[in-house]
């Protein structure tokens, strides 16, 4: 099962982006049932499509549909389009709705990213000051920050989830899966901590939420 996860982190200038996340997210998998994990994925682009008008999705799918643009009967993530000569007229259509987007493709197919490989799109590693952080859905948001003395050490602070396995079955939590929710149990769980920690790990703008595709 792939799970739809925002990992955000403060900025540091002492490790590529890459190194980061590897050492973040070895962590993770030592510690949970978790597999793998590649940035975009089957989820590249979700934080911005969140962020679209609805109106404006439900049209350009309804156009999709007048068009008989049609996709693969196999689906694994996102669909895709078969046969592949569509890809152009749905981008050229995408735009047409969407002419801010900044990507190369319409997200919503698979086309848009490599899905096995890290290959992120327009959206995918943001400033955590940029998103609308109310609007944003996903299965998991972790917060993680590094040693102030070891830029190798790296603690995942919190972990939301709205739903674990308990070993027989997937059972739901509190979390309903909002990117600002998670952000409001970060700031409560910041509360209970002393104040010159907390201060060191409080939510900045410039933070970055990357998305992330991870494999139970």
């Amino acid at each position: 099962m792939h799970y739809h996860v925002e990992l955000i982190i403060p900025k540091i200038k002492d490790l590529s982006l890459n190194e980061q996340i590897e050492r973040i997210m070895k962590q993770v998998i030592n510690k949970t049932t978790f597999s793998y994990y590649i940035i975009g994925g089957r989820f590249a682009g979700r934080k911005k499509i969140d962020e679209l008008d609805d109106n404006k999705m439900d049209n350009f799918y309804n156009k999709l549909q007048e068009k008989e643009i049609t996709v693969s009967g196999i689906v694994a993530g996102k669909e895709t389009l078969k046969p592949k000569e569509q890809i152009e007229k749905v981008d050229n259509l995408w735009f047409k709705y969407f002419p801010d987007w900044q990507g190369e493709h319409c997200p919503v197919f698979d086309h848009a990213n490599k899905k096995y490989e890290d290959d992120p799109i327009y959206g995918d590693i943001m400033e955590l000051g940029n998103v609308a952080v109310n609007q944003v859905e996903c299965n998991t948001v972790i917060f993680a920050h590094y040693d102030a003395h070891d830029y190798n050490e790296w603690n995942i602070e919190r972990m939301y989830r709205t739903k674990v396995y308990n070993g027989f079955t997937h059972q739901e939590t509190k979390f309903d899966g909002q990117l600002g929710e998670a952000m409001i149990k970060y700031e409560k769980h910041l509360e209970q901590l002393n104040d010159d920690f907390a201060e060191k790990i409080n939510l900045e703008k410039d933070w970055l939420t990357i998305t992330l595709d991870l494999k139970s």
